[in-house]
């Protein structure tokens, strides 16, 4: 979820672009030094109270060893992340901050976005830094289980290693794809402003489309070559040389998915998880932190990277990403009609502009929460299928061993980063759950599951939304060069 509002700080600041705070209104609430005090002294107390209240829970903890208090700690540390985005956003749309930044620095690609949003981030990672002694505590928890159990043991890293895991690879995964493609798109609106002269109506609206080509074609270059980068970013290698990295590959060739390279992710153990980067198969990497391929068996690591195949082999990246675009702009424009029928105009500036772009946002959150929990279920399923032997065309059924497999993977995952079963999660779902829908899989025919069926049906409609999205934004385009 870090993730996403990681996002949503980036996007107030589009607003604001899109319906400008007046510096008259900065000046009433005090100047710009009353506006960065109330915005900053607003953040560093959100930050100052869960410091408090992770404190308070970490001497429970050593007092009565209760795991609970490390969950409800990280849930108010979660919060306390929405508390700090919601700040930042009346922050900037209502007081003026962004005002504040650019009287202070200019107009200048990106240093004042950066600058804007950089309270908000220190509080994300003060709320990681906070959490280091009761992640210590329940890491080292895991040790004591792991030597009782015979298993490989790693000591848990220093403080400052474990706030910049946490940066890399919860912050820098989105952050940084967003701060390029944002650093593009600024670069590309200052460059046709000086060098494309409007004579004409018309030329405005040949401008704005070859601008707004422009700042996509650049995106999809930007998102192409991220993987590549967060390759480095997240500080990996590859899988070496031997039986498992066989098997691996051989599930990929199985499965006719191509991947660049399978990397083992470099965490310290910090983290248990595995992951896929990349839409294209010349930049697609499979990666497996280091706690996951010490911690599950070699059947279990197997399910987890079935999982993330199963992400590719059914294209859920590209699916998730037209259901979220879709939603944006048909939501953008039932809320225009809806608004031009209501007043009569179009809703083009002050609050009212704020409302509606929090409305479209809001809508297109819940809808990539929903898309991808299903998408989640799914590649569960399909590891399950290919542990019990199911490949493309077959018509075998669903083995207990291969639920088995996933079960106990997802349960490993769930124990070793110390996440309750029955937690739920915005993007995955709860581990309880995924671990419900996987049982009730035993037995089932694997060609005819009933999560392919249902997201079938969710790929008919995400595509139609997207070729009406299509339809309209060219509609509008043709009607604009017609004049």
């Amino acid at each position: 979820m870090a993730q996403l509002l990681v996002i949503g700080v980036f996007l107030v600041l589009l607003l604001h672009d899109a319906a400008p705070v007046p510096a008259a209104r900065v000046e009433g609430l005090g100047g710009d030094a009353s506006v960065a005090g109330m915005t900053i002294g607003a953040l560093a107390g959100i930050w100052l109270v869960t410091q408090i209240f992770v404190w308070r829970c970490t001497k429970e903890i050593d007092r009565s060893g209760s795991v609970r208090l490390a969950w409800m700690a990280e849930r108010f540390v979660g919060v306390s992340r929405f508390v700090a985005a919601g700040i930042h956003a009346f922050a900037v749309l209502g007081l003026g901050w962004l005002v504040v930044v650019r009287d202070l620095v200019g107009d200048l690609v990106l240093v004042d976005e950066l600058l804007a949003v950089l309270p908000v981030l220190c509080v994300f990672v003060g709320g990681w830094a906070s959490l280091y002694g009761i992640d210590r505590r329940m890491r080292e928890a895991v040790v004591v289980r792991s030597l009782d159990e015979g298993l490989p043991i790693q000591a848990y890293v220093s403080f400052g290693a474990h706030v910049m895991s946490f940066v890399r690879h919860q912050m820098a995964l989105i952050g940084l794809p967003v701060v390029m493609v944002m650093g593009w798109s600024e670069t590309v609106q200052m460059s046709f402003a000086r060098w494309w002269v409007i004579a004409t109506q018309e030329d405005a609206g040949v401008r704005a489309i070859a601008q707004t080509g422009v700042q996509v074609g650049g995106a999809l270059v930007i998102f192409a070559i991220v993987p590549l980068l967060m390759r480095y970013v997240w500080h990996t290698r590859p899988l070496e040389a031997g039986s498992l990295r066989d098997e691996l590959l051989e599930l990929c060739r199985a499965h006719r998915v191509r991947v660049r390279e399978l990397l083992v992710w470099n965490t310290h153990g910090v983290m248990v998880n595995g992951a896929v980067m990349g839409l294209v198969g010349w930049m697609r990497y499979v990666l497996l932190s280091d706690g996951l391929l010490s911690g599950l068996s070699r059947e279990q690591v197997e399910a987890v990277a079935a999982h993330e195949v199963g992400h590719i082999r059914r294209h859920h990246i590209p699916w998730l990403a037209g259901a979220v675009v879709s939603t944006l702009m048909l939501v953008a424009l039932g809320v225009d009609w809806i608004t031009l029928g209501l007043v009569g105009h179009r809703v083009e500036e002050g609050w009212q502009l704020w409302a509606v772009g929090g409305v479209v946002l809001a809508t297109a959150a819940l809808t990539f929460g929903w898309v991808s929990r299903r998408f989640e279920w799914q590649a569960d399923a399909f590891a399950a299928q290919h542990l019990s032997g199911h490949r493309r065309g077959g018509r075998g059924v669903v083995s207990p061993d291969g639920v088995a497999a996933m079960v106990g993977a997802l349960g490993a995952v769930a124990r070793l980063n110390h996440i309750p079963r029955k937690a739920p999660s915005f993007r995955h779902g709860s581990i309880a759950t995924r671990q419900r829908k996987l049982m009730y899989l035993v037995g089932q025919r694997a060609d005819r599951l009933a999560i392919d069926r249902q997201v079938a049906r969710m790929k008919v409609a995400i595509g139609l939304g997207v070729l009406a999205t299509i339809g309209l934004v060219g509609f509008d385009a043709v009607r604009v060069l017609m004049g």
